[in-house]
């Protein structure tokens, strides 16, 4: 079959690019569900993710196992190229949201830990006491040597 593919490798393809369709879709729900920090959403799509990568692995792997595994680089092979190129291009795109998406998560992380350390400082300026003799005294000086 030099020129003709079979249609069980045109269905394999096929279901590879509605995989890698519903993974851009899931990494873009995942970017709205970082951008309004909801968490139990983000959940879910993080499990729904890992999903379809492991369902995008299984069928890569199906697909390099099909006896008509070779028409993948065959250039005169067009309707097979064609898939080829739109899921190429899912992928692009699945990678590109991902690295925003990576990115938003860093900056929330930064923005969590500079807002600890404020709070941080908060409770340590609230914490100072003075002893009997006037002088300053932190927090967590307090209660020692008190024996009841």
């Amino acid at each position: 079959m030099p020129n003709s593919i079979s249609d069980s490798i045109l269905a394999l393809l096929k279901q590879q690019l509605d995989n890698t369709s519903l993974l851009a879709k899931v990494i873009d729900d995942e970017y709205q569900a970082l951008i309004k920090r909801d968490s139990d959403t983000l959940n879910q799509l993080v499990q729904d993710k890992q999903s379809l990568l492991a369902q995008i692995e299984q069928q890569d792997l199906n697909i390099q196992q099909h006896p008509e595994a070779s028409a993948l680089t065959d250039q005169s092979a067009q309707d097979v190229q064609q898939i080829l190129n739109e899921i190429k291009q899912q992928f692009i795109t699945c990678q590109q949201q991902n690295s925003v998406n990576g990115e938003l998560i860093e900056m929330s992380l930064r923005t969590t830990q500079h807002l600890a350390g404020v709070l941080n400082q908060a409770k340590a300026a609230n914490s100072l006491t003075y002893d009997a003799k006037g002088q300053a005294r932190g927090g967590s000086l307090l209660g020692k040597g008190i024996k009841a």
